[in-house]
């Protein structure tokens, strides 16, 4: 682990019957295994293959390990229950990947998180995912572009059309003058003006130029993240961007994600702006419209009053990501590709984008069916 684990954090958890390693993604010999029927079916059929390998030792009301197995953390706490269980209630370390770590900054003790690599992350994951799609995987970076100040760009359009439909703006806004210091929609018959900004909590624009830049696995990485919390370009617009004293200012984030996480992100944006001196805030409203890419969804969520709310919105009304269904039997070792898999005992989604020589490994790696 390097510098980066904390001395702190258990690499070994125990419980009576049950030694499991974290590193090693090992459930240790002597371990006990439930004879109890287990409702995840491939819980059963794994310990059949554990019984016909001669892995298991019968002790009449359970089995017991003969040797070390390697497989994932919740596969083990399974096998060792009998029973559902959907997360690990052994302990509260947390080991997450080193993009998830920058965004868990700050909002967790640091002795409870481990920044590790994903030789650690798929050891743990092993035996539990199903695969359910490869996509071939578009952004569309004429939505990310610069427009000109003064006109509406498709990102603009999106969040002009959703808030329309949602009966906020009139169907005669226009978009605001730079020259007048106004916001990106100007609603005259509301007195309202609204400024649309992102929080893909990396700022997709400004990097289109670089030759690192990767939106699809920027997006990716942040559509189903439970650890995304506002970034701190959106408090610094929150509390030190002026508008035009003719209009009411509000704010719409675009932002890309499911429901469960943009609800999430909400939630401790609005903790942040508690504990701030609500004279020091520019915007009257917040508003978030979040895409969800996977589920054809978006998400609305108003601050005050507070609503949320779920609604189709397909990829091509959004415009900026385009999902291509291919086969397993089509995938190229040098194209990319997303994999989208989830695990199954608590049905999260697992997502790998990747070429395909890589993802292939992933999945023989992982033991993903």
């Amino acid at each position: 682990m390097g510098d980066n684990s904390h001395m702190s954090v258990r690499h070994t958890i125990r419980e009576k019957g049950f030694t499991y390693n974290m590193i090693k993604g090992k459930l240790e010999k002597n371990s006990i295994i439930s004879k109890g029927i287990h409702p995840v079916p491939q819980v059963e059929s794994f310990k059949c293959n554990l019984r016909s390998r001669g892995y298991l030792k019968d002790c009449s009301t359970h089995w017991e390990l003969k040797k070390p197995l390697f497989t994932g953390l919740l596969m083990a706490l399974n096998l060792h229950n009998g029973y559902l269980v959907e997360k690990n209630y052994l302990c509260d370390d947390i080991f997450v990947s080193k993009y998830d770590a920058e965004q868990l900054e700050g909002t967790l003790p640091e002795n409870n998180l481990c920044r590790s690599d994903s030789d650690i992350i798929k050891k743990i994951d092993r035996d539990t995912l199903k695969l359910d799609n490869f996509f071939g995987m578009h952004v569309n970076k004429d939505f990310l572009v610069n427009h000109g100040s003064d006109d509406f760009g498709a990102d603009e359009k999106f969040a002009l059309k959703i808030m329309q439909q949602q009966g906020i703006i009139s169907t005669n806004a226009r978009h605001g003058l730079t020259s007048h210091n106004e916001a990106d929609i100007i609603d005259e018959e509301s007195g309202q003006q609204y400024e649309v900004t992102y929080e893909f909590k990396t700022s997709l624009s400004k990097k289109k130029n670089s030759a690192q830049f990767d939106p699809e696995m920027l997006l990716v990485q942040t559509i189903d993240n439970p650890y995304i919390h506002p970034s701190e370009s959106l408090m610094r617009k929150l509390l030190s961007k002026a508008y035009s004293p003719n209009y009411i200012p509000n704010l719409i984030i675009l932002n890309i994600g499911t429901y469960e996480t943009t609800k999430a992100m909400f939630e401790k944006l609005a903790k942040r702006l508690e504990i701030l001196n609500p004279s020091n805030i520019n915007f009257n409203n917040i508003f978030v419209i979040s895409h969800d890419f996977l589920s054809e969804t978006a998400t609305f969520i108003q601050l005050n009053p507070f609503k949320a709310e779920l609604f189709p919105c397909s990829n091509t009304e959004m415009n900026l990501i385009q999902l291509i269904p291919t086969q397993a039997c089509q995938i190229i070792d040098e194209q990319k590709y997303l994999l989208v898999c989830h695990n199954i005992f608590n049905q999260s989604k697992d997502l790998r984008y990747d070429t395909g020589s890589e993802l292939r490994k992933w999945i023989k790696e992982l033991h993903i069916v």
